[in-house]
Formats: C-alpha cells, sequence, structure tokens
C-alpha cells in the first residue's frame, strides 16, 4: 500500500516519478479596462497643461507672471498742462524753472520751461439776435477777474508699451487732469498734449 505524506504543502503537486513542482500562489491578474492606470507623472502632465490653457484664455504671458515685464525705454517728455478760471492774481504765480509736484503724494513730475501763456478765461455765452425774428448765437465771451495759464512742463519719463508715459511712476497722459503744487501756485490743471523732446 502506497504511503501518503500528509505533511506535504498544499501547494506542492507530486508526480509518479516522485517529483514536485511548486505551483504559484494567486499572480494578481491585471484588470480589464485599465491597463495604464494613472500615475504621478501624468497628474503632474495635466496640471501643466490646463495651467497654460488658463493662462492663455486670459492672456497671461509667463513673463508678466513671474515679474519680468517689460521695463521700459527712458526719453525726455514735453507736455503742456493748462489751468482754467484760474483768478487772475495768480497770472505770474508760475515761472519757467518752477519745479511741480502731485499736490496729493508729492511726487516730482517735471520743470516748468519757456514762457507760461496766460489768457483770458473765456465761457460760451448765447447772445440773441439784433435783428428781430434772427437765431441766437453762441459767442466765447471772457470771465471778468479770470484767466487760463499754459505751462510747457519738461521731465525724464520712461515709456513703456501698453502703460504709455510716467514720470517717477505718475502716468502723464493727454486729457487727464492733475492736481500739482508748484512754489507759489496750486491748481488743477489738465494735460493738453505730449511729446518726446530732444535730450538736453
Amino acid at each position: 500500500m502506497a504511503e501518503t505524506n500528509n505533511n506535504r504543502p498544499k501547494d506542492e503537486m507530486a508526480f509518479s516519478d516522485g517529483g514536485r513542482i511548486r505551483a504559484k500562489k494567486n499572480a494578481p491578474r491585471a484588470k480589464k479596462g485599465n491597463r495604464y492606470p494613472l500615475n504621478l507623472f501624468d497628474l503632474l502632465v495635466i496640471f501643466v497643461l490646463l495651467v497654460a490653457v488658463v493662462l492663455l484664455a486670459f492672456g497671461i504671458r509667463l513673463p508678466d507672471l513671474f515679474g519680468g515685464q517689460e521695463t521700459g525705454r527712458a526719453c525726455r517728455l514735453e507736455y503742456t498742462v493748462t489751468f482754467r478760471g484760474v483768478d487772475e492774481r495768480f497770472a505770474a504765480a508760475v515761472a519757467s524753472g518752477d519745479a511741480l509736484s502731485t499736490a496729493d503724494t508729492g511726487v516730482a513730475i517735471g520743470s516748468v520751461t519757456g514762457e507760461v501763456e496766460v489768457n483770458p478765461h473765456t465761457v460760451p455765452t448765447l447772445v440773441p439776435s439784433a435783428e428781430e425774428g434772427g437765431e441766437a448765437t453762441v459767442v466765447m465771451k471772457p470771465v471778468p477777474g479770470q484767466v487760463d495759464i499754459t505751462v510747457t512742463v519738461v521731465a525724464d519719463a520712461i515709456y513703456t508699451q501698453g502703460v504709455g508715459y510716467t514720470v517717477n511712476g505718475q502716468a502723464i497722459r493727454a486729457g487727464a487732469a492733475y492736481h500739482v503744487r508748484f512754489p507759489n501756485y496750486v491748481g488743477v490743471g489738465s494735460c493738453d498734449s505730449l511729446r518726446e523732446s530732444a535730450a538736453s
């Protein structure tokens, strides 16, 4: 009667010649439908692509994002500022060579150059027709006791694409109003025109 060995491990099989083979223990099987599971590298690539799409959608350039904005170009700026409806007692309050700065922050924005223009301050006034049934006309009439003061200012400025001209961080734009201070006068004037001038 053949002797049986009950102490043989369950994962071994016996053959008639006495040989044995060890059976593989429950090897993990690849799941169908999930052949390429996402790993950390894949997630990182997806994240970078999403960030790039968002930046492009909002028009943000990488140099702007990391503070690499264009630094600008140094130039000499010449602009005119007119103070309208000024009391005529201040007609001589501003002179060539006077420095001007913003009244609220004290930022220097240039100095007066050339002659200071002083003109009567005028306002549109409706004048009735001298003829019966005629149409009234609008004429510019001077306001007693008031003048307009126009000064030409020169300053070292920075021109940056998309920003324009700045003087010590203060933007200078045609049509903008500025509350400025001279040595002998403080008032609100509007920038009428600006241009780059040759360096002195």
